[in-house]
């Protein structure tokens, strides 16, 4: 049996609301030159074997491990095309989602990851996610998603099309404390792997009250957290002390992490004038000013909205460059 040009990989567990919708949506797509590796995580409802009934295309396969990383690996590990691609279980692709992309990969052979636009719906959606929407469907280019990997997983998971090898080269994914796809993501990025973004919406991401990145302490803010200082730790803050922007929570619990992962900060800096001339785990904090005498890279890290975009406007206006001189970090 000759292998196809794009391995699909969709892993499951107990999708019974909403799996048959996913398989259409794959069953609808204008190119069709793909295998669809279904991934059963010890399902108990019987949904997996129905739908993969529905199509040729389909190979049911047990998931070698437990939890999603173990079923990506498994995927990975059954995939006999140079191409893979993601989909979750209670998503929508749009009908020219894999047209796109593979051309995308074709006509860009520099690229080794495309993702795309998102349509968040569901019963959960709020404005915060609106807000998220926004900010992640604005981020395209392999610039902008280089800085702003520590702000935000920049790849939307179930959105990616990328070549088989990458995913090989990284070892595929990793389970941890963590989020196993923002932890792939950071490593992808630290191995200089150039992602991109066909600018369409091309998947309807649901967000409901059974999705597991609701129900699962790995997908938690504080676990974000840790795996993007974890990253932090490992490059930006490798070599040399860094400075956080923020003496807040948010920064001195950055500032906490990173000194766990054996990284140094120098100084913080803060806008409060309660804060400035003290200390803070004893270090010192500065006002903004500071900013533009230091040479130490800054890691902006305020949680307010809004904060993150003023504070680089304000690093930008002193001559300071995005992802070389600072990040933005949530």
């Amino acid at each position: 049996m000759n292998a196809p040009p794009l391995s699909v990989h969709l892993p499951v567990r107990n999708g019974g609301a909403f799996l048959r919708e996913a398989v259409e949506s794959l069953r609808s797509q204008t190119f069709a030159d793909f295998e669809i590796l279904l991934v059963d995580d010890h399902s108990s409802d019987g949904a997996a074997e129905a739908v993969a009934l529905l199509d040729p295309r389909i190979r049911l396969i047990p998931n070698e491990g437990t939890g999603v990383a173990d079923a990506a690996n498994t995927a990975l590990a059954h995939s006999r095309a140079p191409l893979i691609a993601r989909m979750d279980a209670d998503d929508v692709s749009a009908p020219r989602r894999f047209e796109k992309q593979v051309a995308y990969l074709r006509d860009h052979p520099d690229v080794d990851v495309v993702s795309c636009l998102v349509d968040i719906f569901g019963d959960r959606v709020d404005e915060g996610y609106r807000r998220y929407e926004t900010w992640i469907n604005g981020i395209v280019t392999r610039d902008e998603i280089r800085r702003n990997v520590f702000a935000e997983s920049p790849i939307p998971n179930p959105t990616f099309l990328m070549r088989r090898e990458v995913a090989e080269r990284l070892g595929g994914w990793r389970d941890g404390d963590g989020p196993e796809d923002y932890d792939f993501w950071l490593r992808a990025w630290e191995e200089g792997v150039v992602m991109e973004k066909v600018p369409e919406v091309l998947y309807r991401w649901r967000d409901w009250s059974g999705r597991t990145t609701r129900n699962d302490d790995r997908y938690s803010t504080d676990a974000f957290l840790r795996c993007r200082t974890r990253s932090l730790a490992r490059t930006v803050a490798k070599d040399a002390p860094v400075v956080i922007w923020g003496a807040g929570r948010n920064g001195r619990t950055l500032a906490r992490l990173l000194e766990g992962e054996g990284a140094v900060v120098e100084a913080f800096i803060d806008i409060d004038p309660r804060k400035i001339g003290g200390e803070r785990r004893g270090k010192p904090v500065h006002a903004p000013a500071f900013a533009a005498r230091t040479e130490r890279v800054i890691l902006a890290a305020v949680a307010s909205r809004g904060a993150r975009e003023e504070i680089g406007a304000a690093l930008r206006g002193m001559g300071k460059v995005e992802g070389r001189d600072y990040w933005l970090v949530s």
